[in-house]
């Protein structure tokens, strides 16, 4: 990501564990800052807006998922 170096993510995903707060990264090897072609990301998208916005209940699969082994 030319924006956002990969441990700043990693950082705040603990950050905000730390703090009580539930969070989720997906790290997409080529993805850039946010230039996905994955439905599955689509679909955590999706879910994690249904129940921010709306109240939804589903969980948000997975606490930290790297789809690719290199970073």
């Amino acid at each position: 990501d030319p924006l956002v170096a990969l441990a700043e993510s990693e950082r705040l995903d603990a950050a905000l564990r730390k703090a009580g707060v539930e969070s989720t990264l997906v790290v997409v090897e080529g993805g850039g800052h946010g230039d996905f072609m994955s439905p599955e990301i689509d679909r955590r998208v999706r879910i994690f807006l249904d129940r921010a916005l709306r109240g939804g209940t589903q969980p948000v699969p997975g606490d930290r998922v790297v789809f690719t082994g290199s970073r």
